[in-house]
This record gives C-alpha cells, structure tokens and sequence, in this order.
C-alpha cells in the first residue's frame, strides 16, 4: 500500500483581492495534482482561504479540496458566507460538489450539486453543469434551482469576459415559505394554480451594467410582467399585474385578519428609478368587484371597486415623501354601526405628506370630496407613539347637513338618544385647529339650520351661528339665533343672543328676552365653563306671566284658565345632570309653588329621572277648581310633596299631602259636583247616595276640613285623609246644614286606577247629582 500524500495551500492571514483569479487558484491545483509522479501521486490536495472579494461579492471562510476520480478529478469546495449583488442578498454554508471535473484543456464539470442557505429565500439545492475557458476568459452553463414549497429554477447562464448573460424559466408553487421576506401585498399561490416564470437578462461586471425582463402566469389568469435595467448607481424598473382572482393570494398577507375572507380581482402598474441620491416611484392601482367578511358579518364590502394612484420618494438622508389619490367608485361598506354606498360621483381621498422613520407623520396637503356632503381638507402631524399629542387641523365649506348627519354621523350617534334620531336640514362652515392634542381654533357658520327630533324632546328652526375662536385669552364674539326652539312640547320665539367666549368660558353679553307663549323669558345670566372639556352650565331666568291656557294647550293637559309665572334663580347643567341652586318659584291661583331639590338626570336620554321637593301655599281652590271644571270649591289650599321622583316623566314615588287653610274673609264651600268628584277619588259614595234625595236641594255645601294625602309605592297608593273615620278616614268634613261629610273605605288603590279616576273626573266635568 502506498502512503497518503496531501498538499495543503494555507492563506489564513491573507485577503486575496483582484488581480488574483479564484479559478486560476483552483486550476493550480489541477496541474500541480496532474504533475505529480506516480511514485509521489498527491492523493489530496486543499486550499483554505480567509477570504476573497470580487467585482460585487465576497467570500468568506473558503476550503477547496481535489482528490483523483480516475481519470478526471473530483472537486469539492464549502464557503461559509457568500455575498453577492442586491438583490441577491447573502449565502451562507455553501457546498458545491462537481465529481467529474476537468482542466485540460478548458475547465469543465459535469453533474454538479450545490446546497446552501439564503437569507431571503432560506434552503436552497440544485444541480449544476458547465465549463469554462480561462484564456478566453469564456463560459457556459446551466443550473437547475430547487426552494422551498416546490418552487424551482431552470437557469442557463453564459459568460463572456466581464458579461453575464442568464435566461431561463421556473415553476412557482407556494411563495409561503418567503412570508416574512416578501412584500405585505404578495399572497399564496396554489399548487393546483402555479406561476409559470420566464425571465432573461445580463450583468456586465466591469461597468455594473445590466438589465432583466421577466413574465409570469398562471392557469388562473395571473400575469405579471417586469422590466429592469440600470448601471452602477442607477437603475429603472417598471411593470404591471393582473391578478383576476384575489382569493387565490390571501393566506400570504402578513396581517390578514383570521377568519376573514375577500375576493376581487387587482389591476397595478408601477414604475421607479434609483440613483445614487434618491428614490422615486410611481404606483396606479384599481381594485374590481372586490368582497370581504368577517366572522360575524359585521365588517364586510360587496361589489366593491377602488383606484389609487401614488408617488413615492426620497432622496439620501431625507425622508419618505407621498402623494395619494384614492377613489372609492362602486360598492357597499359596512363597519358596524356604519354603512355607506358609492354614488354616482366617486368618493376621493388625497394627500400629500411626508415621513422619517421614528418621527412623525405629516400631512402637508390633504383632503376628502364626497359629493352627496361637501369637501374637507386638512393638514396634520401625526405622532405614532402618542397620537394624542398630534397636531391636525382640519376645515369645511359649505357641508350638506342633511347627508352629512344621514351617511356619518347619525349610525355612531344612535346611542346618544337625543342626537340619534334627527331630521335635519341645512349648510355648515368650519375651521379647527388641535395642537398637542389641545383644541386651539374654532371657526363655525351655522346658516338657516333645521332640526328636529323625532321623537319631539328637541326643534329648532332656522338656527344660525357664528363663532372666530382661539385659545388665546383674548375676548371672541359669539352670535347665535334662531326663529324657533322647542323643548319637548313647549317653543321659544325668534331670538338673538350675543355672548362672548375667552378660553373655554363662555358669558353672555347682556340680558336677552326670549318670546314665550303670550309672555317672555329673560335671561339674566348665562354662563359655562371647562366647554372643552367638561362643560359646566348656570343659568338664572325669570318668566313673565303667561296664560295657563295656552301653556296647558302646549302640554296637552285639560284645558284651564289662571296665568303662570316663574324665577329660577340658579339653574346649573354638567355631564347630563340638571340641577336647581337654591329654589323655583312659580306663581299660579293667587298662591305661591315653590320647588326645592331639583335634579335632573339625563334630561334628553332615554330614561330621564327627576326627583324633587314641592311646597304648595295658599292656592286659590275657586281658581284651581274652576280651572281643571272639577266643580267648585272655595277656600285656600296648602300642601307639600316629598321625595318626588318622576321616571321618564311619569310618577314613580312620592309623599304628598294637601289640606285646606282657614283664611278670614274667604268662605270655604263646596258644589255638588266637587262633592261626587271627591267621594270617587276617595273610593266611598255610600253616604251621598243616602242622601240624594234632598242634596239635589241644594247647589253647594259649607265645610270645616277638606284635604288628601297619598304615598305612591310602586304601583299602589296609600291614602288617607284630615282625620280618621269610624270606618275609613274624612277626606271633607262638612259644617253647618246641611252637612256632607266625605269619607274614603280603601286605603290602598292601584295607581293607574286612581289616576283613571282623576282623568274621568276632570274630563267629564263631575257627575251630576239626581
């Protein structure tokens, strides 16, 4: 046996740089393994190289190895990183081996393997052949690529000096396996629909001069079609897709939701130049018959159709800057609680605006035109990791309130029950101004404004406003009109307040009377505080008599006579409580009502809740009876009413208790009729039908007491009277001849019964007596 012999070639310390060819080194040990003496064969020969650097790539960690395969050799040669021009990125772990290598007289291999791992593609294998002349510096050869998921590449390369020529096809199956490399829009394509892949173009590594073309389709109709070419430091490329089928491509989306779903067919054409200064790219998009849905339904688009058109640049060391146009066209959104519908204009979306990555968005230029409402524009810089500290502002000329309120605003505001169901009509102007997150500037023009609630808590007709506001501390007029303003079933008349606004605080300018019915409201004082951001109202009035008759008309009440009057001295509104400083005094029947603890919680909500104290002195029981047409009564009347609570207006607790007040000068009587109405309220009846027979006699009665007392606990009523009863308790005690005594037998009603009973007994007049 003879003994092994190895030749080593060690450069460990050394960088090898051009003029040094790699394959002349690798032809060196060709000839010196081919020049040995049978007698002193080298059964191996190795080379291991730091590393060596090229036109473009670098080498690194290099070990080469020749051993005798009869009569050719075979070469085996491992590279542990490889970085070759963009876009090609790096190699690591590189393994080529050629079993059948030759040297004379031009290099050659035939059936050559190669693995290695690629920083954007991942594992790659192949088989390669080719050969190679060292004179002519002349070469050929063909490559066959296999990825990841299936995909493959059939190459043919061909080398000429400095030039490199490749052309070749490939079969692309499943891009998934490049998930996290490839761009946001690139998507799966399935096996049963692969890419067919043709591409050619050259590389000229003296000048880094080269240029590529390459196609690819599908079975599904996919084409994609890209044109490359460029010189050192500047390259062009453009192109265009149509991708028929987007259903085909989503489960690549990094960020696609789980569980939607979408479909629609893509259309894109793009175009970019690169420099050694800057960047530019052009893109033109349009999106056909597109659908998407959730789970639940409640995000999801039909028939949709969308066009873009943007520009992209940069220049070295500034930032990213774009313009946008975007179009919705065709088709229905719907983003739960909203839904809107393309008209027969489309909707646009621009902008112009630029970005530094880790700084902040600005929006030089932008705007919205949705022909149905109007136009917005609106400049910002936006901060991403605190949005709130952004600046925007934002205006608008001559908004459509009515489509505005209908196709924005009115499906977020359902919730807000007096802002949710509206009828609107109207122009609206605006400026605002948001500074770190600070509201800085509000210019408002309110014109010829109608709204109305249709459930009739809120009107306004004819409304109009103006407003020029900074958060300056300087003084800002305010005017604000109307020709009418209605609460529930009352109006106020035309009116004209002038105020002024400093800060968020807002004063009026001078006392204002408001026409009301057949009298006036004057406002005395009207002021708010913290408007920006919790609104703090006060407000003190004084109304002018006015006829019960018309404000019971308003209400829808029984009709009776008399004149109402008020003073609310404290009035005070925040955060949708109501709330009365002090007490209310209302004038009506020669007597006075005074009301205390006033408090009302969302007054305009779905389920207002009042709850109030109500003290009653000396009304005029002639005016009052005779008002209601209850039957006559005279004499003077006082009461309270405790721990009142009223749930969306209608009673649900309360303590009241009303008895008559001996008055000099005024007698205390009673009519028949009066006599029937109380006795039904009290429930008896027993003792007037004893005595029908000759009270038909006499028209009115005299008598000594006359009062009532009810606590209302859920849906019963305790009542009781001015003094017990052998059986039950006096609701009248009468006096003198001849005496009507009025007794109630049931202590505890139903409520609605009771109320029935008082309802019949206005509305009918009381029953007559036979």
């Amino acid at each position: 046996m003879r003994p092994r012999r190895s030749l080593s070639l060690h450069r460990g310390l050394s960088r090898l740089k051009p003029p040094f060819h790699f394959g002349r080194a690798l032809g060196g040990l060709v000839l010196l393994a081919g020049l040995s003496a049978p007698s002193a064969a080298i059964n191996v020969l190795s080379l291991d190289l730091e590393r060596l650097d090229g036109p473009g790539w670098t080498a690194r960690n290099i070990h080469g190895r020749l051993l005798p395969a009869g009569k050719a050799l075979s070469l085996q040669l491992s590279i542990r990183e490889l970085k070759l021009p963009a876009p090609l990125g790096s190699l690591r772990d590189v393994k080529l081996n050629c079993p059948q290598a030759q040297y004379r007289p031009d290099y050659q291999c035939a059936g050559g393997n190669f693995t290695a791992l690629s920083e954007r593609l991942g594992p790659l294998a192949g088989q390669f052949s080719g050969n190679y002349a060292s004179a002519e510096q002349r070469g050929s050869g063909s490559i066959t690529l296999k990825l990841a998921g299936g995909n493959q590449l059939d190459l043919k390369l061909a080398l000429n000096g400095p030039d490199i020529q490749v052309q070749g096809q490939g079969l692309i199956s499943d891009l998934r396996p490049w998930r996290d490399q490839l761009p946001a829009m690139l998507v799966n394509v399935p096996a049963t629909q692969p890419l067919t892949v043709n591409f050619k173009g050259g590389y000229q590594l003296s000048d880094k001069k080269g240029n590529l073309v390459a196609t690819a389709s599908s079975r599904a109709g996919d084409r994609l079609h890209l044109r490359a070419q460029g010189q050192a430091t500047q390259w062009r490329w453009a192109g265009e897709a149509i991708l028929p089928k987007l259903a085909t491509w989503q489960p690549l989306i990094k960020a696609w939701p789980k569980g939607w779903t979408a479909d629609g067919a893509l259309q894109f054409a793009f175009a970019g130049e690169q420099t050694r200064d800057a960047l530019h790219m052009k893109v033109d998009a349009s999106l056909k018959n597109a659908r998407f849905s959730d789970p639940s339904g409640l995000k999801a688009a039909e028939n949709l159709q969308f066009s873009a058109s943007s520009q992209i640049s940069r220049a070295t060391g500034g930032p990213w800057r774009q313009t946008m146009l975007l179009q919705w066209e065709k088709g229905e959104l719907l983003f739960d609680p909203w839904y809107g519908q393309a008209g027969v204009e489309p909707v646009q979306l621009r902008y112009a605006g630029a970005w530094r990555p880790g700084g902040a968005l600005v929006l030089e230029q932008g705007g919205l035109d949705w022909p149905s409402i109007g136009s917005l524009q609106f400049q910002a810089r936006l901060r991403p990791q605190a949005l709130r500290q952004s600046d925007i502002h934002v205006s608008g000329e001559n908004i459509n309130i009515t489509t505005a309120y209908e196709q924005i605003l009115q499906p977020f505001l359902k919730s807000q029950t007096l802002l949710g169901n509206l009828e609107s009509r109207g122009k609206l102007s605006f400026s605002t101004e948001i500074q770190q997150g600070r509201a800085q500037a509000l210019m408002l023009r309110l014109a010829g404004l109608d709204l109305r609630d249709q459930a009739n808590r809120f009107m306004a007709e004819d409304l109009n406003a103006q407003l020029d506001w900074r958060r300056d501390g300087q003084p800002r007029p305010l005017h604000l009109g109307w020709r009418q303003l209605g609460f529930y079933r009352l109006q106020l008349g035309p009116t004209a307040l002038d105020a002024t606004m400093r800060d968020d605080q807002l004063a009026l300018d001078r006392p204002a009377v408001i026409p009301f019915l057949d009298g006036q409201i004057r406002i005395d004082t009207l002021r708010a505080n913290h408007l920006l951001s919790d609104p703090q109202w006060r407000l003190s009035t004084v109304l002018s008599p006015v006829s019960m008759t018309a404000l019971t008309k308003k209400l829808g009440w029984p009709v009776f006579g008399g004149q109402f009057s008020a003073e609310i001295p404290d009035l005070r509104y925040q955060a949708g409580e109501l709330q009365l400083g002090g007490a209310l005094w209302v004038a009506a029947f020669d007597g006075q009502i005074r009301v205390r603890d006033l408090h009302v919680s969302e007054p305009f909500g779905a389920l207002p809740v009042l709850t109030a104290k109500l003290d009653f002195q000396r009304l005029n029981l002639e005016k009052f009876t005779q008002a209601f047409d209850f039957g006559r009564i005279t004499g003077a009347l006082s009461g309270q009413v405790q721990d009142l609570r009223l749930e969306n207006w209608e009673p649900a607790s309360f303590q009241a208790a009303f008895r008559n007040v001996p008055t000099p000068g005024i007698r205390q009587r009673i009519s028949q009729r009066a006599v029937e109405n109380l006795t039904r309220l009290g429930g008896g009846g027993a003792a007037a039908a004893l005595q029908r027979s000759f009270l038909r006699l006499f028209k009115e009665f005299g008598y000594a007491d006359l009062g009532l007392q009810v606590r209302l606990q859920g849906e019963r009523a305790l009542l009781d009277g001015v003094a017990p009863a052998r059986q039950g308790f006096y609701i009248l005690r009468g006096k003198g001849l001849p005496r009507v005594d009025i007794i109630g037998y049931n202590r505890e009603v139903d409520w609605q019964d009771f109320v029935t009973r008082v309802q019949e007994a206005v509305q009918r007049g009381g029953a007559k007596v036979q």
